[in-house]
């Protein structure tokens, strides 16, 4: 009976953790459906007054990103990268904006264009494992278009030391 009682509990601590993100899926996750949270801000910097302003630009940038998710989802290109170009222009430290750019310009076959682009979103996603190994993955698919392949393969290998689970990386 005790062993019972231990085994429920443990099955319903471990849902409760899934559940509340507290411990980490083994399902990785499209870049789609991801969340966009912004990277951790300096707190050391200028007053509440500053503070308030960053996070309503940093909002609105956060909102303009997800907008242009949903036109480069549908295919129109230019809508979405014209919405990742007013994102960036409201809060630079938007990680996903370049990010989403860089794929925009890809998907262009704007191979060189979007190269510094993931360059810049992996300075704001260093700590993130999972956004990084995309970034590598859509450099690998940037160099591949170069016809640059021994440096596509560096980047997909790359991507799967960052994140295992990432199929595209395979």
């Amino acid at each position: 009976m005790k062993r019972w009682r231990y085994r429920l509990f443990l099955s319903l601590a471990v849902l409760l953790l899934l559940g509340t993100g507290c411990m980490p899926s083994q399902q990785s996750l499209s870049p789609d459906e991801l969340p966009l949270k912004p990277p951790q801000a300096d707190r050391s910097g200028p007053g509440p007054q500053d503070d308030l302003e960053q996070s309503g630009r940093q909002a609105a940038s956060f909102k303009l990103t997800q907008e242009g998710r949903e036109y480069l989802r549908a295919g129109r290109l230019d809508e979405a990268r014209s919405k990742f170009e007013k994102a960036i222009a409201l809060s630079s430290s938007n990680p996903y904006a370049y990010y989403y750019l860089g794929e925009a310009r890809y998907l262009k076959q704007e191979y060189q264009k979007s190269l510094p682009l993931l360059e810049r979103a992996e300075l704001f996603l260093f700590k993130d494992s999972v956004w990084l190994s995309r970034v590598h993955v859509l450099r690998g698919k940037n160099y591949e278009g170069l016809s640059r392949f021994d440096e596509a393969r560096g980047q997909y290998r790359q991507a799967l030391a960052e994140d295992p689970n990432n199929l595209e990386a395979q």
